[in-house]
């Protein structure tokens, strides 16, 4: 999807979109054995949309600009009229070509609303047995972290590096991050849950674009990017983006403990080849106070920094969640399986959000799973 214009936020081009109505203008033109024909199915099709937008105009009069309903009904009643006339006097000309004008209105539709219904229920599925965070991961005896014991209990491994979660939701915890913890019984270093969050804007400025919090895990965070429509936020550079804001945000929450953090230089990344190297060793801010409590409050930054700098050293790798649907029978009558059979096979065979990522392959892991509807 393209947006064509900064001004008008509505304008967008679909390149595949243009190409199948081109191709389907073509064989209807050549279908059509007159021009009478051709010209009752347009003509159908012309009072139709004009119908339905005096009927959507009213609804947006009333629920949206709030007007009186006297006055939208004043004005909406009389054109309304007319358009319904032009359109009962075009349906004389269903059987001699305005059939396929009707015909494809329904099949479109029954898309639409297929898939808007199978939605619905894949986002149920979805939010069902969500999990928080501290329920999933505890700290053992032994100072280690282990699963929860409805996750097994077993201990967990570490893994060099940071890891970042893509986090559809944006709220509680990841699913592919729980299936991770589940099949692989490891945690990273430093942890991020990455959510984009889309605005109907053409940009969201820097200062609106990023909003970091932590968790109930040391070092592992929740990050939300804004994006306006022609930003363009996953690149081959977002490892290094989420290293620079994380840094950021771990020494401005601590600033009025230790202001003196604000010149420690962070490790040097693929975007900002200036910064110095890390092979320099990791850098610790010096302590602006020796006694109490801000002196604590140091040494916590000064080892959060450690963390993250010696695990972006490591590796960056990205996480993605491959979710699989399946369908139960138990749940569902014959109807309903048969229409959300329908939408799992047209699921199954529209491209994937990975394919679309330009973060490098090489670093990308799916972890897939599965949910029941």
């Amino acid at each position: 999807m393209i947006y064509t214009s900064e001004k008008f936020h509505g304008q967008v081009y679909i390149p595949i979109a243009n190409w199948l109505l081109m191709i389907g203008t073509v064989i209807v033109t050549a279908v059509y054995n007159n021009t009478t024909s051709l010209g009752n199915a347009y003509g159908v099709c012309v009072i139709l949309v004009t119908f339905i937008t005096t009927n959507m105009i009213a609804l947006v009069a009333l629920t949206v600009w709030r007007l009186r309903w006297p006055i939208v009904f004043a004005v909406y009643v009389p054109i309304a009229t007319f358009d319904g006339l032009f359109l009962t006097s075009a349906m004389t000309k269903v059987p001699s070509g305005a059939w396929f004008t009707l015909l494809l209105a329904v099949i479109l539709s029954s898309i639409f609303v297929l898939w808007r219904y199978g939605k619905e229920h894949q986002w149920a599925a979805e939010g069902r047995q969500r999990s928080d965070i501290t329920k999933l991961v505890l700290k053992s005896d032994n100072g280690k972290w282990k699963l929860s014991q409805n996750m097994g209990g077993r201990e967990l491994t570490h893994i060099k590096g940071i890891a970042i979660f893509f986090d559809k939701a944006g709220d509680m915890v990841p699913t592919v991050y729980e299936e991770f913890l589940r099949k692989f019984e490891a945690r990273a270093e430093v942890e991020v849950f990455l959510h984009f969050r889309g605005l109907t804007v053409p940009h969201v400025a820097e200062a609106d674009k990023f909003t970091i919090a932590r968790t109930g895990l040391p070092n592992c965070y929740r990050m939300i990017v804004r994006h306006g429509y022609n930003d363009v936020v996953v690149t081959e550079n977002l490892g290094d983006l989420v290293y620079q804001e994380l840094r950021r945000y771990i020494i401005g929450s601590w600033a009025q403990h230790a202001p003196a953090l604000a010149a420690v230089a962070p490790v040097a990344t693929s975007a900002d080849p200036s910064v110095a190297s890390s092979s320099a060793g990791t850098t610790r801010p010096a302590s602006t106070a020796p006694h109490g409590e801000s002196a604590t409050d140091d040494r916590r930054v000064a080892k959060r920094l450690e963390v993250l700098d010696e695990a972006y050293a490591a590796q960056t790798v990205y996480i993605v969640g491959k979710e699989q649907l399946r369908l139960l029978k138990a749940r569902n009558n014959v109807a309903k399986r048969a229409v959300l059979g329908i939408f799992l096979w047209i699921r199954d065979n529209t491209r994937a959000k990975v394919a679309s990522m330009k973060i490098p392959i090489e670093k990308l892991v799916e972890v897939g799973f599965v949910k029941e509807i």
